[in-house]
């Protein structure tokens, strides 16, 4: 009688192609925004990650990292850089501090003295800004963070982190189509765009919101976006933290400021807002004063109309001057 071999019991731990599936379905509509990422060729973060991880030896056997342990979630700071990065010592440095900034903001390290999430986040863009090679570290790192983080208020800054720095720096064109593919990955199509109070919400519903709007800034930013890559000033951080969970007609583009109105103005051709303070400008006699584009105005009073108009509550001008 010939004896049947037994298979081995399956293993419970998940493998990378389970954490990362391959794509097979484009990125939903966003809010009636058809988005060019669409027509780019999406990239598995799997073989990004065999072609560039600078995979190293670790521990006294010399054991070599894999790719699934170095595309996950550590609380440990990282010895050399994600990537092969050059043999500069400074750009391995700053890749290494890169990580602990990340940390930091995530709630994962102990901030220094004296440090703010926007002084955090203005840190790591000036570090990252001046070299592709350590930009993409910077998106290779929040990919890690975000991957089996058992922490839910640090994957939440995770991936607040990487919507804000999508505001101002991009990846390379080399590594957009894996971060895309990446962000995707945790998106879910049955959901809104957006939602009220969306902390509240499920996490996975909370990780959707954040990976759509990623999607939308990279679109953006990225190699067929017309953002330019910028040092931010700490009001734009915070303008990019808020409006990830606040849609506003401040700082998006003519479609989206459109599809925002759509429904109080469906006839309307131009921008309410647009056609609102022009309208104000020659009120308040613009065209007659000098200096009104030149003279920067008080950031808080500048950041309190933007909220009201943001709410359609159009400021009495009259009151204003006085």
């Amino acid at each position: 009688m010939t004896r049947t071999p037994r298979l081995p019991p399956p293993s419970l731990k998940p493998t990378i192609q389970q954490i990362f599936p391959p794509s097979e379905r484009a990125p939903p509509n966003l809010g009636g925004i058809t988005t060019t990422l669409v027509c780019m060729k999406e990239c598995d973060i799997e073989k990004f990650a065999a072609d560039n991880l600078n995979l190293h030896s670790k521990g006294i056997f010399r054991k070599k990292s894999s790719v699934r342990d170095m595309l996950s979630w550590t609380p440990e700071p990282i010895s050399r850089p994600m990537l092969a990065l050059s043999r500069d010592k400074t750009d391995k440095k700053t890749a290494i501090e890169l990580f602990k900034l990340v940390q930091i903001y995530m709630g994962d390290r102990k901030a220094r003295p004296g440090m703010s999430l926007n002084s955090v986040v203005i840190d790591i863009i000036v570090a990252a800004l001046p070299q592709q090679q350590l930009r993409d570290e910077l998106y290779v790192q929040l990919c890690r963070q975000t991957t089996e983080n058992p922490k839910r208020d640090s994957l939440i800054r995770g991936w607040e982190l990487m919507a804000i720095c999508l505001s101002f720096v991009p990846p390379s064109p080399t590594f957009q189509p894996t971060l895309l593919n990446y962000m995707n990955r945790h998106r879910d199509p049955s959901f809104a765009t957006s939602f009220p109070e969306v902390g509240k919400w499920p996490i996975h519903v909370q990780i959707s919101h954040y990976a759509t709007v990623c999607c939308r800034r990279l679109d953006r930013i990225g190699s067929h976006g017309r953002r330019q890559a910028k040092r931010p000033t700490e009001d734009e951080v915070e303008q990019a933290r808020n409006q990830i969970l606040r849609v506003s007609m401040f700082g998006n583009t003519i479609a989206e400021v459109m599809e925002l109105q759509k429904d109080k103005f469906p006839f309307r051709k131009l921008p309410w807002i647009q056609t609102t303070l022009s309208e104000h400008v020659l009120l308040l006699n613009g065209k007659q004063t000098e200096g009104i584009f030149r003279v920067s105005a008080d950031v808080d009073e500048v950041n309190c109309l933007k909220s009201r108009l943001d709410r359609w509550d159009v400021p009495d001008y009259k009151n204003s001057m006085g």
